[in-house]
């Protein structure tokens, strides 16, 4: 498709007009996707690739178009242990940093099995998005629920 990568359950990733006749690179995944313009690592995110999804791409007509070369992964790798380390530079002087650990409330158990596998993707991705950054980073981390729903009465946390 023109200006993206069409993916498994309409996911999309979309290219700027600024990309026409430059090389993207994409490599994903289980854990994350990362997009290189001409060889510089450019956005890096959260995969909701199932290791059914190749296999997939593959029935829809997607082709298979070469490995990436060792150089191409160790640029990305330089690149993605750059923005770590970035990462780790920038909280480093904090004893602790708080961050949101989900956008919503804790999930029933089959929220994410219930349904096919794209949105199941899409519903971790959407749960989990601020989940990587103490991952990436090696920091430890903790949850704590500092709200109460109307699921979660039962068990109120006090502020």
């Amino acid at each position: 498709m023109p200006g993206g990568l069409g993916l498994p359950g309409s996911k999309q990733i979309k290219f700027a007009a600024a990309y026409a006749g430059r090389t993207v690179t994409i490599w994903a995944d289980a854990r994350s996707i990362h997009m290189l313009l001409e060889g510089r690592l450019i956005r890096t995110r959260p995969s909701w690739f199932s290791p059914r999804d190749p296999h997939a791409l593959l029935l829809r007509g997607g082709r298979i178009t070469g490995r990436a070369t060792a150089t191409d992964l160790a640029i990305a790798y330089e690149h993605l242990a750059q923005a770590i380390s970035r990462m780790i530079i920038d909280v480093d002087p904090y004893d602790a940093v708080l961050s949101p650990a989900a956008v919503t409330p804790a999930v029933p158990v089959g929220y994410f099995t219930e349904v096919d596998t794209a949105t199941e993707a899409t519903r971790m991705q959407n749960w989990s998005c601020y989940a990587f950054l103490a991952n990436l980073s090696g920091h430890p981390s903790i949850s704590l629920p500092t709200y109460v729903t109307r699921a979660a009465r039962s068990h109120p946390v006090d502020p």
